[in-house]
């Protein structure tokens, strides 16, 4: 599990440091503080490739229709986002100790020699850039990884590091039906998927059974339903049922890893809001998974506080702020301390 993590110039982060960090950590601040940026850090410092960056920016809905110009300073914008300040010579770094790996670091800048990058956006021609590096240190392993885009538009890795055990879930990303079946269907396999569906049940008592079916050349998992003649799709059911099967499904694939999930009382009702989240800790429990969810909801963070019943010491409330000169800023709260908080109605977030 990740113990501490240190983040310089990156996102809306100009320095931090966070130590003994606990297995259940709920991010709690006004928007803008820095609550997803703080959950990119933790997922992108796991990464292999820069493509990652490219995923972190899709999530953010800010992917479709970027473009490489072939000019210096618009390849150089197109990264600006990853620094807190772009003007400096200072690298974009995050590193994190986990008790299992040990220590791994992340560092984004601007490479000293020049590349030629072939441009592919309607213009025909090259350009000599500074290349973004990205280098990974694993142990006393370093791994260089300058951005290179081949003639098909792909990023090319040479050597890239082995990469951590982390998945994102962001709030508006919806897990690729194929990619959860996959999942059950391993666990099936297994025999292991009685404990997904009596979860599921615990919540949602709809949901008789689950199975891992093709139809029309797709792979989904799907649900039989009581009244309901036929078995369908968990994600035409409610997206809160498919939300929360995706969430069950990643807490056993990344066993002794770390799930990401920001926003995360997105498509529940209210009312689930325990259940829901005293499955998603008995699973990570179970499979030694440490958790980071941000939240908006004071009444998630009250299911919270209730499911935290003498398991306090393993939780915690990391609350973003927003400094006046623009950088961000993380305050950490005991899991004692945040429950008697809400106990006593006082506003923590």
């Amino acid at each position: 599990m990740i113990q501490s993590l240190e983040i310089s110039n990156f996102r809306g982060f100009k320095q931090l440091s966070l130590s003994n960090l606990p297995q259940f950590n709920f991010i709690i601040g006004e928007s803008g503080s820095g609550k997803t940026a703080l959950l990119e850090a933790l997922w992108v410092v796991g990464g292999v490739s820069p493509e990652i960056y490219f995923r972190m920016r899709s999530m953010r809905g800010i992917g479709a229709g970027a473009q490489l110009r072939n000019e210096r300073h618009h390849y150089e914008a197109f990264f600006r986002d990853i620094f807190f300040d772009p003007s400096s010579n200072w690298p974009a770094s995050i590193k994190i100790m986990d008790s299992l790996v040990g220590d791994r670091s992340l560092s984004m800048f601007y490479g000293s020699d020049q590349l030629e990058l072939d441009v592919n956006s309607g213009e025909i021609g090259t350009m000599l850039v500074r290349p973004l590096v990205f280098e990974w240190k694993c142990g006393e392993k370093i791994f260089r990884c300058p951005l290179k885009v081949g003639s098909t538009g792909q990023i090319i890795v040479e050597k890239p590091p082995e990469a951590y055990p982390a998945l994102l879930i962001s709030s508006s990303h919806v897990v690729d039906s194929g990619e959860n079946a996959s999942r059950f269907s391993s666990f099936s396999i297994k025999k292991r998927k009685a404990a997904i569906v009596d979860a599921m049940r615990s919540v949602y008592p709809q949901v008789e059974d689950l199975s891992s079916e093709v139809v029309g050349g797709q792979q989904m998992v799907y649900a039989s339903v009581e009244a309901i003649p036929e078995q369908i799709p968990v994600a035409v059911i409610s997206s809160g049922i498919n939300k929360y099967l995706s969430i069950l499904l990643a807490t056993k694939q990344y066993e002794n890893g770390v799930v990401l999930i920001d926003e995360i009382e997105n498509g529940f009702y209210y009312k689930n809001y325990h259940d829901v989240i005293s499955g998603i800790i008995q699973f990570c429990m179970e499979s030694n998974v440490q958790l980071f969810a941000s939240t908006h909801s004071y009444e998630f963070l009250q299911a919270v506080a209730a499911v935290m019943e003498k398991k306090e010491p393993s939780f915690s409330f990391l609350r973003t702020r927003h400094r006046h000169d623009g950088s961000c800023t993380v305050t950490t709260i005991s899991g004692k301390a945040s429950k008697a908080q809400i106990e006593q109605d006082i506003e923590v977030r």
